[in-house]
């Protein structure tokens, strides 16, 4: 999960996290771990070493296509070289199977769920169906 947030944004999420530690002290050592989190992603972000990854990154880019973000999430590889993330588009036509679609039980072909179908068949097969009766 990414949530992008502002300086002024963080600080609030800060002065929350530690108000709600001091309050209860229940929640001293989960309240410890996340500002851990956050500040080891502050220091990442603010790595010029880790940044010039995601700017060469950026180099390869293709509207439309693979987009990299200047924040983008950086982990640097045992290798010579880290891993940039980046935006890939994929298209509802790359898609192996809609959630709302299934399989006509009686063709085969994919239909909405949502739609005319009938009793597992598309609504072809369901029209048919209901012409033999």
């Amino acid at each position: 999960m990414r949530i992008p947030l502002n300086d002024d944004q963080l600080k609030t999420v800060k002065l929350a996290l530690s108000t709600l530690a001091t309050e209860d002290i229940s929640r001293e050592k989960p309240v410890a771990e996340i500002m851990e989190r956050i500040e080891n992603c502050e220091k990442e972000f603010k790595d010029k070493g880790l940044r010039q990854y995601a700017k060469a990154a950026q180099k390869r880019q293709r509207d439309g296509e693979i987009e990299i973000d200047d924040d983008a999430v950086v982990s640097k590889g045992e290798d010579a070289g880290a891993y940039v993330g980046a935006w890939l588009w994929v298209g509802d036509d790359e898609l192996e199977e809609k959630e709302d679609e299934e399989a006509c039980r009686e063709c085969g072909k994919k239909y909405a769920t949502c739609g005319d179908g009938y009793d597992g068949m598309c609504p072809d097969c369901a029209d048919k169906a209901e012409d033999k009766k």
